[in-house]
């Protein structure tokens, strides 16, 4: 689909969402989401000791008030927990409590208050931490949260994960699960890697109105994005070489900002991923909020 194009179907659903907003039901926040790239030997220079101090400036620089994280082992998420106490942290690793990658959530304590919170795993049984059934080699996951703004009370659902990265009926099946899991009476955003191009089906069944119907906060924003080498995921080359980290949403007034941080510190990148990260106001009065929405 042409950029045009895009961004008419977008605009058609900013509209419907177009409505003037009290403060009491407005939650204004920066959303980020972040593949870290697990610690692996093998990286060699670009392994996690040498750029675990660009992933934390990167974080302090764009100081988010929800991080969602990829691939990141335990040491990984203390070291930034330890860098930022004024976060909390939400999850478990992917085979059950701290054991291998996560995809925790950060949140701002003085911002948030979490009303309840949990994983799930991409598979038959998904209350069997480490499960896998739809030929993926390695299990995936999700972790989620229902989240109150201090500030104005307002009530909205994030949920993060990180679908396959080789066997396409598990990626659609995951995200066919998330979606069935995504509460319809709640603005949702939705972050993660999710292993997939724009054109291909998984994308398509997130944002299609087919499908989960959520909206791209790139396309729903005014911010003009350059195209060229502005993927997400660059194999530590710096040039963005596919676009397959996102953040999405649902009952989302505006999405004002969207940016992929293409920041070095000291020469260095944080990850194999540029992180991405969005600015929304959610509509959270629940007078509003259609149940009939795509369930």
């Amino acid at each position: 689909m042409a950029r045009s194009a895009r961004r008419s179907n977008v605009q058609g659903l900013r509209q419907t969402t177009n409505r003037s907003l009290t403060p009491e039901h407005e939650v204004a926040l920066k959303v980020m989401s972040f593949n870290l790239r697990r610690d692996k030997e093998s990286d060699g220079a670009n392994g996690w000791s040498s750029r675990r101090d660009a992933a934390a400036a990167v974080v302090a620089r764009h100081h988010p008030d929800l991080l969602g994280t990829q691939e990141g082992l335990q040491d990984q998420i203390d070291f930034l927990h330890q860098h930022f106490p004024e976060y909390g942290v939400l999850g478990e690793a992917r085979f059950g409590g701290r054991r291998d990658e996560y995809n925790a959530i950060f949140y701002r304590k003085a911002k948030f208050k979490v009303e309840a919170t949990g994983n799930f795993w991409l598979s038959e049984t998904p209350h069997v931490p480490g499960s896998r059934h739809w030929g993926n080699l390695v299990p995936r996951m999700a972790t989620w949260a229902t989240f109150v703004d201090k500030d104005t009370g307002g009530r909205f659902f994030h949920l993060n994960t990180h679908l396959d990265h080789l066997i396409p009926t598990a990626r659609k099946r995951g995200a066919l699960l998330i979606h069935q899991r995504l509460p319809r009476d709640l603005p949702v955003l939705l972050t993660g890697d999710f292993n997939a191009l724009q054109r291909g089906g998984t994308y398509r069944y997130l944002t299609g109105t087919a499908g989960a119907a959520l909206v791209d906060s790139r396309w729903a924003s005014a911010t003009e994005v350059p195209t060229k080498w502005n993927g997400t995921f660059h194999r530590f080359t710096g040039r963005g070489l596919y676009r397959i980290d996102y953040i999405l949403g649902r009952h989302v007034q505006q999405f004002s900002h969207y940016q992929v941080v293409r920041d070095r510190v000291q020469g260095k990148l944080p990850s194999d991923h540029f992180p991405v990260v969005a600015q929304a106001l959610l509509d959270c009065d629940p007078t509003r909020i259609p149940v009939n929405v795509a369930a």
